[in-house]
């Protein structure tokens, strides 16, 4: 990533949902002049006794992939750098937005509810930088 003044964090899943909220931070990043830092979490079930190093191995790649597709169709012309890591979605968005200046992430309702993702409030409430709710495509 370049040493711009401006540095802008996307949390992004690979779904069509976070693509349109790639598509509006890249955008973004790009009217200010900021650097793009997308980031990705992934974690897999644990199963008692038993972690197959394998799977793990194939989820990463596999997302790895699906993420530079996606960066590389959007981002063009953005600075930009790719965080993808098995963790906790909340805590590694924290730890990386811990230099930004802003979060970007979206309003995906829980299921159950029409308030936004658990995930979301949390980092609302916990961010150390403004945080951009992007609403959903309908």
């Amino acid at each position: 990533m370049s040493q711009r003044d401006t540095h802008v964090v996307v949390a992004v899943d690979g779904s069509d949902r976070s693509i349109a909220l790639l598509d509006w931070a890249a955008t973004y990043a790009a009217t200010v002049g900021a650097d793009l830092k997308v980031v990705t979490t992934w974690q897999l079930p644990d199963l008692p006794g038993h972690r197959p190093a394998r799977a793990e191995y194939d989820v990463s790649t596999t997302l790895e992939r699906r993420l530079a597709d996606l960066v590389g169709q959007t981002c063009t012309g953005v600075p930009h750098e790719v965080v993808l890591e098995e963790s906790d979605t909340v805590s590694l968005l924290l730890r990386e937005a811990e230099d930004a200046d802003l979060i970007v992430m979206g309003s995906v309702p829980d299921s159950h509810d029409k308030q936004l993702s658990r995930v979301t409030q949390k980092v609302l409430l916990q961010a150390p930088c403004p945080v951009v709710v992007v609403p959903s495509p309908r």
